[in-house]
């Protein structure tokens, strides 16, 4: 990917009672008020802590942390993370695509739990997708959905890591997959 087919943009984002500024990278031919549906989300830790929230985020939450947790391991400031971010955004090449795969990929629902970007260069350094093993290996439609992901991915040269749920070492794989595709 070059650097021309992405730029900068800046969202406010609420952060529990404090506003942040969070730096989201969007593909340019997006329109600007599309940009703003399709931030990702972030879930404060109050939501997080409520009843409603705890069954639907608290794998990603735990692993949102571990990768935290290396990028301040790896000591590279020009590397963030983001939580849930719109497929729509990350994928360019579409050649290759049928048209039931091109709907998924673009559609706005479609996301990646993680990327991991380079701020400095703007492109994307890695992908990881928390797999809950018996949601993921049980449901067809979502082993459709992860082929798709995949394939989208990898067309787009975006390295990707797969977690699920029933492993371990995940600190120590995560820092591995970032350590090699930078």
């Amino acid at each position: 990917m070059s650097l021309k087919k992405w730029k900068l943009i800046k969202i406010q984002c609420v952060n529990g009672l404090e506003n942040i500024e969070e730096k989201i990278i969007c593909h340019p031919t997006r329109k600007k008020k599309d940009k703003k549906k399709l931030k990702p989300k972030n879930v404060s830790s109050e939501k997080f802590r409520s009843k409603q929230n705890k069954q639907g985020y608290a794998t990603e939450q735990l692993i949102s942390q571990v990768i935290e947790k290396v990028l301040f391991r790896i000591n590279n400031h020009s590397l963030k993370s983001f939580m849930h971010y719109p497929l729509n955004l990350l994928v360019i090449e579409t050649d290759d695509f049928n048209q039931r795969e091109l709907d998924y990929v673009k559609h706005i629902w479609s996301h990646v739990d993680f990327v991991i970007v380079n701020t400095l260069t703007k492109e994307p350094v890695l992908v990881i997708e928390v797999d809950g093993i018996s949601y993921h290996e049980q449901d067809l439609k979502q082993s459709e959905r992860d082929s798709i992901k995949d394939k989208a991915l990898k067309s787009n040269n975006i390295p990707l890591l797969r977690l699920k749920t029933n492993e371990s070492h995940e600190e120590d794989r995560i820092y591995e997959a970032i350590y090699t595709s930078m």
